[in-house]
């Protein structure tokens, strides 16, 4: 912002601006996050699914194949969901443990 001329300035601020509020955004839904172990759990499988999804669909050329892919990678998706539902809860630090 400070080196760049007039034409620069428009972009440099608003980028700026976008990694302040892209930080403070970030931080905002991240932490409830960490409280709810299960929630974080989804979030990060459906980013990694879509993350995957997208490069399916940028890579792969044949539609057959491509909408192949994408089911396979949804049905993972699904898949990893209800199971992480099913999991047991650890014990909490400093629970007895029965026998």
């Amino acid at each position: 912002y400070v080196i760049g001329g007039k034409g620069v300035h428009g972009f440099s601020f608003a980028l700026m601006i976008g990694v302040v509020v892209g930080t403070y955004s970030s931080i905002g839904v991240a932490t409830p996050l960490l409280y709810q172990p299960k929630l974080l759990h989804a979030v990060v499988v459906i980013i990694v699914a879509l993350g995957v999804m997208g490069v399916i669909v940028a890579q792969v050329d044949s539609p057959t194949t491509r909408w192949v892919m994408l089911a396979l990678t949804a049905g993972a998706c699904i898949l990893a969901l209800v199971r992480s539902r099913h999991r047991a809860e650890p014990m909490p630090v400093g629970h007895p443990v029965r026998a």
